[in-house]
């Protein structure tokens, strides 16, 4: 099974890497962001009061802590975001988290409309039921390696 999971493996980076070209060309010439400025915008966008805390947004977009912060410091420069001490609890006391402003919110929101077209013409090969496949098993490869750390 080895081929055939090196065969798969490189087939997904290579269409990552193809999808990620297009929606960073468009993402740049629309909207003045970077595609992993979008997925940083967008998981903090969808979260309960457009708030994380930095471990878990690290984790939830698979990179360091430190990366993360490398990151975020140019979108807080520009206003998008900010890093904020959560003082709510108590056995959370100085959590760092990623607080999206109103302006990251309406840029993100601006900016799904461009990658969902993106996407949609990308997938309108795939039926819809195989694109519900293709997400659980992408699904089952991210907690297969999750586990695995």
């Amino acid at each position: 099974m080895s081929a055939e999971a090196l065969t798969a493996c490189l087939a997904i980076s290579h269409a990552h890497a193809r999808l990620s070209l297009l929606i960073e060309n468009d993402l740049g010439a629309f909207h003045g962001l970077g595609f992993g400025d979008f997925v940083l915008l967008h998981r903090l966008g969808s979260a309960p009061a457009g708030r994380l805390a930095m471990p878990e947004l690290a984790s939830a977009l698979g990179m360091s802590l430190s990366a993360l912060t490398r990151a975020v410091i140019p979108l807080e420069k520009i206003g998008l975001v900010m890093r904020d001490t959560e003082k709510t609890h108590s056995q959370d006391q100085g959590r760092r988290d990623a607080v999206i402003h109103p302006a990251g919110q309406r840029l993100m929101q601006e900016a799904t409309l461009t990658v969902g077209a993106i996407c949609s013409t990308a997938m309108r090969a795939i039926e819809v039921d195989r694109l519900r496949d293709l997400q659980k098993t992408l699904s089952a490869l991210h907690v297969q390696q999750a586990r695995q750390r």
